[in-house]
């Protein structure tokens, strides 16, 4: 069997990372992670927002017909379709939620 001679770098980097991010810090690192989740989860929004806009503006649209053309797609959204993006936009505070009612009920 032939060895590649990053494969002990790579092992001992496995170990580095997981040496860093070990046992000791994982019990502490759950609401810390939610809130990371949530604010990525807003941040990805936000991002994508303002890309379609950039799109809008850079095809020649001014900014206020931009925000037209993405309020305009919103309203031409059925209900189901609003279900499953309310569903989506409260997924991340619902783990959020269930990870601190557990640590809640493990304290008391």
């Amino acid at each position: 069997m032939k060895v590649s001679p990053l494969s002990g770098w790579l092992k001992n980097e496995k170990l580095i990372i997981f040496n860093r991010c070990g046992n000791n810090m994982s019990a502490n690192l759950g609401d810390v992670h939610d809130m990371k989740v949530v604010i990525l989860f807003f941040v990805c929004i936000c991002l994508s927002l303002s890309f379609l806009i950039a799109v809008d503006l850079l095809s020649g649209l001014s900014l206020s017909e931009a925000i037209q053309v993405l309020s305009d797609s919103f309203s031409t959204t059925t209900l189901q379709e609003y279900l499953i993006i309310f569903i989506f936009l409260t997924f991340p505070f619902i783990t959020a939620f269930i990870t601190f009612m557990r640590k809640r009920k493990q304290k008391s």
